[in-house]
Order: structure tokens, then sequence, then C-alpha cells
């Protein structure tokens, strides 16, 4: 018989900044968290630059996220 996959989801947690109410500015924020959003966040954290990355799934990609990868992600990765 065959078996389907299913994908894990993953509860949502609150940040520290959610839970204490107190509000925190970052100098980047990344709005996506498939390869390049991924790969920026890493490339801004090497840096030594706050990052936020914002995604909207609860889950591992469940398809493709990218047709073509750009150079610098690849130099990155």
């Amino acid at each position: 018989m065959l078996n389907t996959y299913s994908f894990p989801e993953f509860d949502y947690v609150q940040s520290e900044e959610q839970k204490n109410g107190v509000p925190a500015r970052y100098p980047m924020v990344i709005i996506g968290a498939g390869p390049i959003g991924l790969i920026a966040a890493l490339d801004c954290a090497s840096r030594g630059i706050p990052v936020v990355v914002i995604d909207d799934n609860n889950t591992v990609s469940v398809g493709s996220r990218a047709v073509c990868y750009a150079k610098r992600p690849l130099e990155i990765w």
C-alpha cells in the first residue's frame, strides 16, 4: 500500500518581546524562510547584523521554494 508523507507541523512559539510586551527593533527584517531568505539571514548574521526572519508556514516546504539560485547564495551555502 502506498503511504503519503505527512509534513511535520510546528507549534507557534512567542518571542521574548511578545511575551514581555516590549517591542524590539531590528535593522534587518527578512520576509520568507525559503532558500534565499535563509541565506540572506545567514549572510547578515555572519556580518554581525541582527536579523529577524518572518515566514507564514508552520512546516517544512511542501514544494519547490526557488526556481533558480543566484550566485551569491550558492557562494554562502
